[in-house]
């Protein structure tokens, strides 16, 4: 029996990655393949470069500028493989890497499979330990700092349960909706399969150095998007999930804290008065989910106290980095 795939690719402005993604994705070991691909506007050469490649597997389809998870959403209602899996148009996969998943979902019995993913390109390929993981530890998991994550990209869905229970990516937030979807997606499978085999190539460019959270700069209106995600996916933890909700309020909680610590150090944070007065009330009366977790080492509850409680220690670093730079 065949088992085809559906490889979703949401692209936009992406011409100097998007025919290295196509690329490795057409040399995939795994030949039952649909490669859909959304462009989301773009207004570069992006659309030229996907109508170079002559490969009747290819489905490309035109949309104006609605974000990643309207793209990705249409992917999913042109989808008629088996399984679904999600590549970023700037990323680019193993020769394995359909393979590897397909492989695993089929043998382990599993309605989800997770593969590593790695920054270095000789890093593909590399073998760790297979594991099958239950509904508390994927989610343990997902909110770790070294754990599977909650990307979308790394994993291997069945369609028939996204299908079913019209499992889709939320359009209202630009941030964290990959998370919300897996949230979602979970509450119908039982086991999940991490392979141990690095076959994903996350590319760290330009766009993401620009992005990086950094004290000092100002503050922008996505992390408010971030706070969203973050009372979406509160609420599912707390109705799906309860036995993980101790799990989640360590992460929630560490983030609620950056977020305050971005804003209190932001030139422009006059803007933003009432946000921070609310972190500051949020990041208080939860602080214990720090203080008390036993994920968390003694230098990050170090770090966490310093900002609760110590905070000019970080004005006076953000000031003399501030320095260093304009000299």
């Amino acid at each position: 029996m065949k088992n085809y795939v559906s490889i979703i690719i949401p692209t936009y402005n992406a011409e100097k990655y998007i025919g290295i993604c196509i690329s490795s994705i057409l040399d995939q070991s795994y030949p039952y393949l649909e490669v859909i691909i959304i462009d989301d506007g773009s207004t570069d050469h992006t659309q030229e470069i996907v109508n170079s490649f002559d490969d009747q597997r290819i489905k490309f389809f035109i949309q104006n500028n609605q974000g990643v998870s309207a793209a990705r959403n249409k992917g999913l209602q042109f989808a008629t493989g088996e399984y679904v899996t999600f590549i970023d148009s700037d990323d680019f996969v193993a020769r394995i890497h359909i393979e590897k998943l397909v492989e695993s979902i089929v043998n382990c019995n599993c309605e989800l499979v997770i593969c590593g993913y790695t920054t270095k390109q000789e890093g593909l390929s590399e073998q760790t330990n297979s594991f099958i993981m239950n509904e508390s530890e994927i989610i343990e998991s997902m909110f770790s700092f070294d754990g599977v994550k909650g990307f979308t990209w790394t994993r291997l869905f069945k369609r028939d349960i996204i299908k079913k229970y019209n499992i889709s990516f939320n359009e209202n937030i630009s941030m964290l909706e990959d998370v919300i979807f897996n949230l979602e997606y979970l509450q119908y499978i039982n086991h999940t399969y991490f392979t141990g085999i690095t076959t994903y190539y996350y590319r760290i460019h330009e766009v993401s150095a620009i992005s990086k959270r950094t004290y000092g700069n100002d503050f922008k209106d996505k992390w408010l998007n971030e706070l969203k995600a973050y009372k979406i996916i509160d609420d599912l933890i707390r109705e799906l999930y309860p036995k993980s909700f101790t799990v989640f309020m360590e992460s929630y909680v560490w983030e609620l804290n950056i977020i305050r610590m971005l804003l209190r150090e932001a030139p422009n944070k006059v803007s933003y008065l009432q946000t921070y007065e609310k972190l500051c009330k949020l990041t208080k009366a939860h602080k214990n989910s720090i203080f008390n977790s036993k994920r968390y080492g003694v230098m990050r509850k170090i770090k966490f106290f310093i900002s609760m409680y110590i905070p000019v220690i970080i004005d006076v670093r953000v000031r003399i980095s501030s320095l260093k730079h304009r000299g």
